[in-house]
């Protein structure tokens, strides 16, 4: 089973750094400071780091997110400074935008891989070469109130590997709304099986879930399938929402979703 590391711990053995737990693509999902990350983030980083593994590169996720103390520790920005934290600031919300890879001796290999997944590294920026971010965002976030929006990426196709989400199958790089063409049949379901957006709104509900800890938007692992099992948690952020409850996921639940419900 592929495995990634996570953490920045040497092993007892004294490995190389960031070498320490290592973690399924599943247990990764689980971790806090990863599913506290944005779900755009979520699903680029996740295509980088498979073909990572599809070429046996040992690349994973050492943090992604953090609420600063006030006043921070010695070389840390201030609370509200950093893509690390939620936009805006929360204990809850799964906007941060920022993660900082593991371990070193892979961090070559990123940079010139980064960029097909619409990523950014700042090898040259402040010194910090385990930084990456989305590339459309700023460089630096000077307190920024409001999350940036990110368009759905187009992910490049691992032969062995494939990337955790699949993007939809059109659009121009923006959701495609595919699923509020779904009629909830049957037929419809099956349709849609395998389908980027049913990925999405699943590790979205789910990040709800973790955060809230409320069954009713626990629709298990993402598996790309639009049971009732999901139909349902969709229809319960559209109840939070204020919006027309009929798991039909349009325009104005996807902004809700990515947004204000926040992962």
């Amino acid at each position: 089973m592929t495995t990634f590391p996570y953490g920045y711990k040497r092993p007892p053995d004294g490995g190389p750094q960031g070498m320490g737990t290592m973690l399924t693509w599943e247990q990764l999902l689980q971790q806090t400071t990863f599913n506290r990350l944005h779900p755009e983030l979520q699903r680029r980083f996740g295509g980088l780091i498979h073909e990572a593994a599809s070429v046996g590169v040992p690349l994973g996720c050492g943090t992604g997110w953090r609420v600063q103390p006030n006043p921070p520790p010695a070389g840390f920005a201030k609370p509200g400074n950093s893509w690390h934290e939620s936009t805006p600031v929360s204990p809850t919300t799964a906007t941060a935008l920022a993660i900082d890879t593991v371990p070193n001796i892979s961090w070559e290999w990123m940079h010139g891989r980064c960029g097909a997944y619409g990523l950014r590294h700042f090898k040259y920026v402040n010194n910090e070469p385990w930084h990456i971010q989305p590339s459309e965002i700023s460089g630096s976030r000077k307190f920024a109130t409001v999350c940036p929006p990110l368009s759905t990426w187009v992910l490049p196709t691992t032969p062995t590997i494939p990337p955790p989400v699949e993007p939809p199958p059109s659009g121009g790089g923006t959701f495609t709304l595919q699923l509020q063409k779904n009629n909830l049949t049957p037929a419809a379901r099956d349709q849609l099986r395998g389908n980027g957006d049913v990925y999405l709104i699943q590790q979205i509900a789910q990040g709800h879930f973790r955060q809230l800890g409320n069954p009713v938007y626990d629709c298990g692992n993402p598996d790309g399938d639009y049971g009732p099992r999901t139909q349902d948690a969709v229809r319960q952020l559209q109840r939070d929402g204020g919006l027309t409850v009929d798991a039909q996921c349009g325009p104005k639940t996807w902004t809700y979703v990515l947004n204000g419900a926040g992962g």
